[in-house]
């Protein structure tokens, strides 16, 4: 099982008391949109799954679109990093 590690975090600032929601890959700092304080999440959701078999296709389309294109034969095997890349973008939005 090959996981897309993805957390949504909240945060609210010491300084200003501004309240906000952050997504990443981990649970880091962040800075606050108001005063650009960082600091740190006061609590988060784990939103991380399993890679599935719609994020190899995907990833492999969008291999296939770039500009790079895809240089040779084994290109055409997506591996599970660039799976995994396709996925956390889809999750970022």
């Amino acid at each position: 099982m090959i996981l897309v590690r993805w957390y949504e975090k909240s945060h609210l600032c010491p300084r200003c008391a501004t309240e906000w929601i952050d997504e990443w890959t981990c649970i880091c700092n962040d800075r606050c949109p108001t005063c650009h304080l960082e600091s740190s999440p006061v609590s988060s959701r784990d939103l991380s799954r399993e890679l599935l078999p719609e994020d190899f296709e995907g990833a492999k389309r969008r291999l296939e679109s770039s500009p790079i294109g895809l240089e040779h034969q084994d290109a055409w095997i997506v591996t599970a990093e660039q799976a995994r890349d396709y996925a956390e973008a889809r999750l970022e939005g």
